[in-house]
């Protein structure tokens, strides 16, 4: 089974589902284990909170040492991620192999942490065998004598670990455009996520407008049916990059249409949309597509 995140609408997250024997194993194990910090009955540390240190703004994942532990316990530290591309990184390895992970950072002694340490969250990255020796340690190794693995490492050190829990970072949906906003539309706006389609482990959200009547009771009717079909439409127009709108642009509603299907060179998604607005405008075939979920429809006067 593949490790599950905590989305931005408030899905719980759930923990990666070993093989019995393998659980047995970790629950015989883990009260050996040495936390320095407060934990769960079964010895799972808290996730850190906004104000820890070792928060990461982008998420946080869960690890532990069961693929390489060489002591009598299994240990497992909370890893904050300040990057959301290591972040969507992490996420498809381990939809790949969550058993089989190079993940890591800077460490910072602090025995005010589970372990006696935590790595730096600007500084997290996960990666594959192909990780280089020198970089290359364990739990078992940091913990033993945290303020050496800080004053030694080349950088960063990275251990071998199980991706057990994803938490991505909860955000509110931006707000209705007003009258007077570029990004308003006089016959409808329409708030769409990647919730379905996003790959680097965030939920984006955006209100799209529509000034014209048609195209917009077209978009209604064509999201209706789509949905009864578990389809997603392609909504989108004319990008227009701007710094003052979520996720760095809005779509220019005098522009703006739906359709069930559009040509390749059209489709595109949120998230790389986001990465470089000014790049988008500027390269745009006219305008730009999104497949995407429809969170809220609100008419003109509603």
């Amino acid at each position: 089974m593949l490790p599950t995140r905590t989305h931005r609408d408030g899905t719980k997250p759930r923990r990666l589902a070993v093989t019995a024997a393998v659980t047995l194993v970790l629950v015989l194990l883990v009260a050996c284990g040495d936390d320095h910090a407060p934990s769960d009955r079964d010895g799972t540390p808290h996730i850190p909170t906004q104000s820890d240190p070792a928060f990461g703004v982008r998420g946080n994942v869960l690890i532990s040492d069961l693929p390489a532990s060489k002591d009598a316990s299994v240990d497992r530290v909370w890893v904050g991620f300040d990057s959301q591309m290591a972040l969507g990184v992490l996420i498809g390895l381990a939809e790949q192999s969550p058993l089989e992970i190079w993940i890591g950072g800077r460490v910072i002694a602090d025995p005010s942490h589970p372990l006696g340490f935590y790595f730096d969250p600007s500084t997290t990255v996960v990666g594959t065998n192909e990780v280089g020796e020198q970089l290359r340690t364990s739990l078992d190794s940091i913990k033993a004598d945290p303020k050496a693995a800080e004053e030694s490492q080349p950088g960063r050190w990275m251990v071998r670990a199980a991706v057990e829990q994803i938490v991505s970072n909860p955000t509110v949906a931006p707000p209705l455009p007003v009258p007077g906003d570029p990004a308003f539309g006089t016959a409808g706006n329409a708030l769409i996520s990647d919730r379905l389609t996003s790959v680097d482990a965030s939920l984006d959200q955006l209100w799209i407008g529509f000034d014209e009547r048609e195209e917009w009771d077209s978009f209604v009717a064509l999201n209706e049916w789509l949905r009864g079909m578990g389809t997603l439409p392609y909504v989108g127009g004319h990008l227009v990059a701007s710094a003052n709108h979520p996720l760095g642009f809005y779509f220019d509603p005098a522009t703006t249409s739906a359709a069930p299907v559009v040509a390749e060179t059209l489709q595109t998604a949120l998230d790389g949309l986001k990465l470089d607005p000014e790049a988008a405008e500027r390269d745009q075939p006219g305008r730009w597509m999104v497949a995407a979920t429809v969170e809220r429809l609100v008419a003109a006067g509603e």
